[in-house]
């Protein structure tokens, strides 16, 4: 079976590198798929763990786009909490996505944690613009 490359919309985002985690394959590949045809290069992990695990590593990224609950409950709050504060990261761009109806602790979580946050299910353009707002909220 031949790999499926997704026709480039976006080249000017070529050079940009996403650290995607979420534990739903189907959500994962689909966000995936969304951002490969804007252009982006995408890492894709299922747990926090994995995404705790793949920063360790060195690898450069220009952001994260993390799940709330990968499967424990809050486990992408918990990575961002690791990523800021363990790994010193505090000028990477993230969004939180979610399906959750947690809103209070999300929007303490992301106020705290200078991160952005996109609600499921969402479009491609709105993720774009999380995202563009998640860079412009670490540079300002």
């Amino acid at each position: 079976m031949e790999e499926f490359k997704p026709k480039v919309e976006n080249k000017e985002n070529l050079s940009k590198k996403v650290l995607l985690a979420d534990d739903n394959l189907v959500v994962l590949q689909g966000i995936q798929i969304m951002l490969e045809m804007e252009g982006y290069e995408v890492v894709a992990v299922t747990s926090k763990e994995e995404l705790i695990q793949t920063l360790e590593t060195g690898q450069k990224f220009d952001i994260v786009i993390t799940d709330k609950d990968m499967p424990e409950e809050n486990a992408g709050i918990e990575a961002i909490k690791y990523i800021r504060k363990k790994l010193n990261l505090n000028d990477m761009p993230i969004v939180l996505q979610s399906g959750s109806l947690d809103i209070e602790n999300i929007a303490k979580a992301v106020e705290e944690l200078r991160a952005e946050y996109i609600s499921k299910p969402f479009s491609t353009d709105a993720l774009l613009e999380k995202m563009k707002m998640a860079a412009e909220k670490i540079h300002d």
